[in-house]
């Protein structure tokens, strides 16, 4: 996967406040003595993974799987599971009984989709990616996770139209400023790109990507001081560690002949 592109790997298709797994679990959950019973399984499994015990975490869903087989959320959760620990066949496995279950599991096909694209199944990640949004044409994660797909299979213009929709839908989301803006600065169109990834950085004030492409934009513009001070808290905020990129090279190569005008 192409380090600058990279698919948000969350559970953010259903909320973290459990607004809509509670939406979805009336309708799914009949296998369970109640709907508490198994919003505390899920709740347990997502507390281990999130303390890094993934194991346990597997153990957890492994054995309400055993018990309640008929349980697509379960199975989704579990299917999730499965694609971030990079199991991803095997986290198919599980999505695709999710939407066996329920066929209208928009989240089970969105995150089917990022295991299929990590497998390099361009065309079936994107019939995935395409039904999800189908089902659920406000969710702003499918929209962007279909744009990063689009892109690597070489469709910039289908993945400016999902970043744009991304960011209709949540004019907060800043990745979606960040890959929309990369793309205006693929396309020559400085100015715009510009302003997405002060956009993007403003939201997000952490993200080493972000300052790495405005100080690529910069130079363009032959604001050279500011793209080189980008560099730098780029590579301060761990560039090189997360993407292995030369960060530092491009810094050398571009910044060491201005560092007695920038640096005062």
């Amino acid at each position: 996967m192409k380090p600058d592109f990279y698919l948000l790997k969350t559970r953010n298709f259903i909320a973290a406040s459990g607004t809509l797994l509670l939406m979805i679990l009336p309708l799914l959950t009949f296998a369970f003595d109640s709907e508490d019973e198994s919003m505390e399984v899920i709740s347990k499994a997502r507390k281990a993974e999130a303390n890094g015990n993934y194991r346990k975490a597997m153990k957890i869903l492994d054995q309400a799987i055993g018990v309640y087989t008929l349980n697509d959320v379960l199975y989704y959760e579990r299917g999730v599971l499965k694609t971030n620990l990079k199991e991803y066949e095997q986290g198919i496995d599980d999505l695709s009984k999710a939407i066996v279950l329920q066929p209208e599991f928009a989240a089970a096909y969105a995150h089917r989709a990022i295991a299929e694209y990590d497998l390099s199944e361009f065309g079936e990640a994107l019939k995935d990616a395409d039904r999800a949004i189908q089902l659920d044409g406000s969710n702003p994660e499918f929209f962007f996770n279909r744009g990063l797909i689009k892109y690597n299979i070489g469709d910039t213009s289908g993945a400016f139209v999902d970043f744009d929709n991304a960011i209709k839908i949540d004019p907060a989301y800043a990745h979606a400023y960040l890959k929309r803006g990369f793309i205006y600065f693929k396309n020559g169109n400085f100015e715009q790109a510009l302003e997405d990834i002060n956009t993007s950085i403003a939201l997000d004030q952490d993200n080493p990507v972000a300052y790495k492409y405005r100080a690529q934009i910069l130079f363009e513009l032959n604001i050279k001081c500011q793209a080189c001070e980008d560099l730098d808290t780029s590579l301060k905020l761990g560039y090189e560690h997360l993407y292995d990129h030369k960060v530092s090279e491009m810094h050398k190569q571009k910044c060491s002949h201005y560092k007695n005008a920038c640096y005062r």
